[in-house]
Order: structure tokens, then sequence, then C-alpha cells
């Protein structure tokens, strides 16, 4: 390399299996011009597994198919979703939903929710949201799903919100999941007797509320809770 006889370096690099070394002579040497070469160094890269490097020479060849194909098979999502923008915008939103998963597969789950955005993956970037424990980024995306398709998001962050004793959280999370019941039961454990009743004659019937008091109640007594049973079984009149 240093008689200049790049070409000679180049074809040495590429017999030896440095195909890297090759392509940083032709960059830094300004000689992309010689498409039969720029080949033969994208060829080797591509075998060697360097699939992101292959691809920057085969877009200089404006061979965009095969550069896209290269990007992808490196995870250079990045370089895939600008090529796809400027040659093929229908892929964009595909790209978006790989490079999401790839980043989840990395465990990189927070970079990856913004690509599930941008793919329109409301699903996964909720999970996503969720898994990296941003919640508040979660309830605003969950907020975009119907109601039945919500539930059990809501449930997941109401349970949070619980464990980390969050309960005027916790019950909004409980109610919009149409799981009162499990509100009230959260305010009983932690003894908020008023809370409880109050939020369970507010969405559920008197008999609902009875039956849901007296399973409560049992349980707490096999516990050996005996004030907080007694408690329960006095609200809905039943003391024994």
């Amino acid at each position: 390399e240093n008689e200049q006889d790049y070409d000679k370096a180049i074809s040495l690099y590429l017999q030896g299996g440095l195909p890297a070394k090759a392509a940083n002579v032709i960059k830094a040497r300004n000689m992309m011009g010689n498409t039969q070469l720029l080949d033969r160094v994208a060829t080797a890269l591509t075998s060697a597994g360097l699939h992101d490097r292959a691809g920057e020479f085969y877009e200089e060849m404006d061979q965009l198919q095969r550069a896209l194909d290269s990007y992808q098979k490196g995870n250079a999502y990045r370089q895939a979703v600008e090529l796809s923008r400027r040659h093929f915008p229908s892929q964009v939103v595909e790209l978006q939903e790989a490079w999401g998963d790839w980043l989840v597969s990395q465990k990189q789950i927070d970079m990856a929710i913004n690509h599930y955005i941008e793919a329109n993956c409301s699903t996964k970037a909720i999970e996503a949201a969720l898994n990296a424990r941003q919640w508040v980024k979660a309830a605003q995306f969950i907020e975009n799903l119907d109601s039945e398709s919500a539930k059990p998001y809501h449930k997941q962050l109401a349970r949070h919100y619980e464990e980390s004793k969050q309960l005027e959280q916790a019950e909004k999370f409980y109610v919009a999941a149409q799981a009162t019941q499990l509100a009230v039961e959260m305010y009983t454990k932690n003894n908020l007797w008023e809370k409880a009743h109050k939020l369970a004659t507010s969405y559920m019937s008197e008999r609902e509320v009875g039956m849901l008091y007296i399973s409560q109640a049992q349980r707490m007594e096999a516990q050996g809770k005996l004030k907080e049973a007694e408690r329960l079984y006095l609200t809905v009149n039943e003391p024994d």
C-alpha cells in the first residue's frame, strides 16, 4: 500500500480475506468510480458477513435493491430506512417495525418504542413501553386502543401502581379495565375501608358488593386476619 500501488494492495487484502481493509483503501483514496473493483469488494464483504459495509458499496454502484438487502442482513436499519425513504418509500413502515424488533432482541427496548410508533404497531409499542417500565408512555399509547383491547394493559398498569403503593392511580386503571372488584380488594387489603366501600357501591350492585366482601372476608379469616374479616362481614351485615 505504501508503494502507491493501491490496486495491488486491494487485491492482496481481498486474497488475504481482509475485505474491510480493501474497502478502507477504496474509500480513503476515493476510488469509488471503479465499478468492477467495487463489485469484487462488495461480494467479499458479503462473504465475510460485513453486510452493512457491502450495502454502502452496492449503494455507490447504484445497485439499490442489493444495498437494501445487505443493510437488512447486517441489521443496519438506519441506512436501510434512509435508503428506503429515498428510493423504496413503501418499505419504510415495514423496516421501522423490523428495526424495533431487532432493538428488542438486543435488549434495547427503550429505543424500540419510537420505531414501533413510526410503524403504526401500537400493540408492540405498548408492550415495549411496559417492558421498559415506561408507565406514563404506555398509558398514553393505550388511550388510542378500543376499550376491549386496552383491558389487559390497563390491568397491567393497575398492578404496577398497586405494587408501588400509588393506589389512586391503580384504582383509575382497574376501573378502566372494568375490574373494579380488584380495586376494592386493594383498598380493603390496605385497610382503606371507606374508599373501598365508596368505590364498590359506585360501580357494583349491592349483591356483587356482598359477594365480594364475603369471599374476601373468608380469605382473610383463613389467613388469620380476624379483625379485617369481621369488618367485612359487618359491612354486609353478616356477622357470623
